[in-house]
């Protein structure tokens, strides 16, 4: 039951019984004392004074019932009236405490500190934010005005600060700014204030007051009063026209020193004149325009607007630039890019490091690069590697000296092509005279080089056909008149000795001389006449089914004997089923001789001859005659494959020939759709080797075929 009474906080049930019960207890006690007092009156009036003493009692009894009751619900009251008063007691303490968390929290945001002071009781304090500003230890702290008063700023601790500080004491406001030092020694800035409370009477009973720290305000404010100055400073020494114009009105309600000048005005006579004077066509934003001067010239201006707030209404910030002199030259430029955009030569412009910048549309066709593609691109990536480094360096070495260098490069195009270019590159200097970029200037001269470079080599094959036609005269003279002489001297020798026939032997021999000199004029005669049908395209190849292997061995067999006098070892290293070939038998012999015959002859005592044969990786027929001759340089082969071509001098030479052999062997390989292969070292030997196509081999089915058909 107590329990159904406790108050119970925010519980309207609990409430609701703790009425019941009150008003159940107030009226039980009340109608005891109501049937107790009507029992006690009837029984008085019955006259039984026995039953009067009864009702008596009773009575008694009923009214004791009822002042117990009664106690007992005052108790009860009083219970539930202290427990709602410390609720509400507790409820304002934290609403209280939230309050003063609310302003703590405030104060810090605001850098607002307060204090006050009992001018009754002189008690007072100030709060923690006080301490913050100050740079004290932070709680509330008894008020102490010397405090303060150590805290300012030498410099504002005036006679006027000291007293009106001094005066809240005296209880007279006051509202000041001025700097303290913290406790660390930072400066700030503060702004004080300080107000009486009085009572009904008039008379002071407390002071209160606030410090707020001001320091970003006035930072903000100092900041503020110095941009002005600089755009203040700005606005008068920039050598552009700056108008202040009221947007409403149309009136210049300001202009510098500049558009004084400019315009020809006195900034007296341009306050309060309508912008429409200065520039018929109303503001414009970013665009060139024509202004009228006071003496009625006219001027190219470039214009800028901005908007701003003039005195609360829309105003616009005009800068004029006097772009007059620009347009001049604006103009000329313009002449000259379009001079340098068509004109029928290469315009290329660099900076210091060689950076492309610019190049004219004629370049672009001449090269095929687009613009896009060569911009910051270095004209290195023309080279084709036909100039020499010596000329690029002579080049740089020239303009970087400032002076203008005059020459020709073999440069390549995009696609790969070559193409000759006459150049003259100078230096671009600033009004300092200092080099800032470079200018070539640049005409394909490519039709012009192969002119002179056909007719210079006209003119060395012309010098080349007499050198070769004195040489092959000296080689023929040569080549003929020594066996020659052998088959006159031989047959002389057998005239004269006719008669003598009594040593066949000796008779027989020199037969054999005369027919070895008469078959060597023969193949002379042959190769001469070979080699004349071949350059003149009249030489017919005859094909038919060739048998390598046995055109390798016939040709070692016609070399051996010399090799053998020459004591070298002749080596064949050919497949055991070696296809055969479609072409000219009699060609492929003399290829096959030619080379032989050459490397027997180049090869020193004790040295070998190998020749291979066979099927390559790439399916080609290769044939090779390696020997471990005198070999040759790198520089003398293609000497060696030209007509007549020796490396010793036909007269001098060590060893004998026409040289026609390996140029003839070379023609007839071609002829057979295949190349001539030569790797030769000095004092280590010579390879040459013979590639014929594909098509030129025949697979063993075809050739039995070809050999039933036939």
């Amino acid at each position: 039951m107590d329990d159904l009474m406790e108050p119970g906080p925010g519980s309207k049930c609990v409430v609701g019984r703790r009425a019941v019960w009150r008003s159940a207890l107030f009226e039980s006690a009340s109608a005891a004392l109501v049937v107790l007092g009507l029992s006690g009156c009837s029984l008085w009036l019955t006259g039984s004074v026995e039953l009067a003493g009864l009702a008596s009692a009773a009575l008694t009894c009923g009214l004791m019932v009822a002042v117990g009751g009664l106690g007992l619900l005052h108790l009860r009251t009083i219970r539930w009236a202290r427990r709602d008063i410390e609720r509400r007691v507790s409820k304002r303490v934290e609403d209280m405490r939230r309050a003063e968390e609310l302003l703590l929290a405030a104060e810090r945001l605001t850098h607002l500190g307060h204090w006050e002071q009992n001018l009754v009781t002189g008690a007072g304090f100030w709060s923690s934010e006080i301490n913050r500003i100050l740079g004290r230890a932070r709680g509330p702290h008894p008020l102490d005005l010397t405090d303060i008063l150590a805290a300012v700023h030498p410099e504002d601790r005036d006679e006027g600060c000291t007293a009106r500080i001094l005066a809240s004491a005296g209880v007279k406001p006051y509202d000041i700014q001025f700097r303290i030092f913290r406790a660390g020694g930072e400066i700030r800035h503060v702004h004080a204030r300080a107000e009486v409370l009085r009572d009904d009477r008039g008379e002071p009973v407390k002071l209160i007051g606030t410090i707020l720290d001001i320091t970003d305000r006035v930072f903000i404010e100092q900041r503020l009063r110095e941009s002005e100055e600089k755009y203040r400073r700005i606005f008068e020494a920039t050598g552009d026209a700056l108008f202040l114009v009221d947007s409403v009105t149309g009136l210049i309600a300001e202009a510098n020193g500049a558009a004084a000048r400019i315009y020809g005005y006195d900034r007296a006579e341009l306050t309060g004149m309508p912008w429409q004077r200065i520039e018929a066509h109303g503001l414009s934003a970013d665009t060139y325009v024509r202004h009228r001067r006071r003496d009625g010239t006219d001027i190219f201006a470039e214009l800028s607007l901005a908007e701003v707030d003039f005195n609360g209404q829309p105003g616009a910030i005009i800068a004029v630039r006097d772009i007059t002199a620009r347009k001049k030259v604006e103009i000329n430029l313009r002449l000259l890019t379009r001079a340098i955009e068509q004109t029928p030569l290469s315009v290329v412009i660099t900076d210091r490091e060689g950076k492309i910048e610019y190049v004219n549309p004629h370049f672009v066709t001449a090269t095929g690069y687009s613009i896009e593609e060569i911009k910051g691109e270095n004209p290195r990536i023309f080279r084709s590697g036909y100039t020499s480094l010596s000329e690029y360096h002579k080049m740089w070495e020239a303009i970087s000296c400032g002076k203008v260098w005059h020459g020709e490069f073999h440069n390549r195009m995009k696609n790969g092509e070559l193409h000759w270019e006459s150049a003259s590159i100078g230096p671009v200097r600033d009004e300092d005279g200092e080099i800032t970029h470079f200018v070539a200037v640049k005409e394909d001269i490519t039709r012009r080089k192969l002119a002179e470079i056909e007719l210079l080599a006209a003119k060395e094959r012309a010098e080349a056909a007499s050198i070769s036609k004195s040489q092959f005269l000296a080689t023929i003279s040569h080549e003929l008149r020594t066996p020659l002489n052998a088959v006159l001297g031989f047959s002389e020798v057998i005239r004269d000795g006719a008669r003598d026939v009594g040593d066949p032997e000796r008779f027989a021999n020199y037969a054999r001389h005369i027919h070895a000199n008469g078959t060597h004029l023969l193949g002379l005669i042959n190769d001469l006449l070979d080699l004349a049908k071949i350059e003149a395209g009249k030489f017919e190849l005859h094909d038919e089914f060739v048998d390598i292997e046995e055109v390798v061995y016939d040709a070692m067999e016609m070399v051996r004997s010399r090799a053998e006098s020459g004591k070298l070892t002749l080596t064949r290293e050919t497949p055991s089923h070696l296809p055969l070939m479609r072409g000219d038998d009699r060609a492929m012999r003399h290829v096959l001789i030619n080379l032989l015959s050459n490397a027997v002859k180049f090869t020193p005592e004790t040295g070998s001859v190998t020749v291979r044969a066979g099927i390559d990786d790439n399916g080609l027929l290769a044939i090779s005659v390696i020997d471990t001759g005198i070999g040759m340089a790198e520089e003398d082969i293609p000497k060696a494959l030209e007509p007549f071509g020796q490396i010793d001098n036909a007269l001098s030479r060590r060893h004998d020939g026409t040289g026609l052999g390996l140029s003839l062997c070379r023609s007839l390989v071609e002829m057979h759709g295949g190349h001539l292969e030569i790797v030769s070292t000095v004092g280590i030997g010579t390879a040459v080797t013979v590639r014929l196509p594909r098509a030129r081999v025949v697979v063993a089915e075809m050739a039995v075929l070809a050999q039933a058909v036939a």
